[in-house]
């Protein structure tokens, strides 16, 4: 007689919530980055980068224009993003969960519990905070560029590459969002859930996804339960 299996495979976030998140927030900032480099172009060539107040004013009322505009696409678009976030991360998670449980024997549903609602409002609130900040990091390092090119009375080429890979700088980041709250909202929803069911002990699977991984981390790997 085949024994019953009485471990839970990892809980592992799934991929393609990552490349969706990373992919809706590249296009903004892509959109966003585009609209800068050609705004602060067009100045540049109307009023050149003699060293004197007129082009730092230009830039300046320039800069808080597309800040602005740019703060409130991005607050407007952090609870869309950070809604549909949650609601594919707690889809998966449950899934993944039933689908295990089945095939051990057991058929339920998962309700919306008030440990899961305060962790959707929790992770929710995270994403929206990270999104929101991705504009404001963003021109804070886009105004620094130029005004540092007006002092220096710098060319167009130049200032165009900083604010170039200013863009990469902040898709990179958009990246390790993505890869970082994917991972976090999918354990704290699996870990809620399996708790609701009674679980009330894990084994700890170092994961390998930082650069630097914590020597206690790597040491505790698969080895005795803990709780959850």
């Amino acid at each position: 007689m085949n024994k019953r299996k009485k471990t839970l495979d990892p809980a592992l976030p799934n991929a393609s919530i990552t490349c969706w998140y990373e992919r809706t927030l590249r296009r903004d900032i892509r959109a966003m980055s585009r609209e800068v480099i050609t705004a602060i172009q067009s100045v540049f060539n109307e009023t050149g980068m003699a060293n004197d107040a007129s082009p730092a004013v230009h830039f300046r009322t320039l800069l808080r224009q597309l800040t602005t505009r740019w703060g409130r696409r991005f607050n407007r678009l952090s609870q869309e993003i950070a809604k549909a976030f949650y609601t594919r991360t707690q889809g998966h998670t449950d899934r993944a969960l039933i689908v295990q449980l089945k095939a051990m024997g057991f058929a339920l549903d998962f309700n919306m519990t008030a440990e899961m609602h305060n962790a959707s409002t929790a992770i929710i609130a995270e994403n929206v905070s990270l999104i929101k900040s991705i504009p404001q990091n963003y021109f804070t390092q886009i105004e620094s560029l130029v005004m540092q090119s007006v002092v220096r009375g710098g060319d167009l080429g130049t200032l165009t590459q900083q604010l170039t890979e200013q863009y990469r700088v902040t898709a990179r980041r958009a990246q390790l969002i993505a890869r970082d709250q994917t991972r976090k909202a999918n354990a704290t929803l699996a870990v809620i859930r399996q708790r609701s069911l009674g679980i009330t002990k894990g084994i700890w699977q170092h994961t390998g996804a930082g650069q630097h991984p914590r020597a206690d981390h790597v040491a505790a790997s698969l080895t005795s339960p803990k709780g959850v």
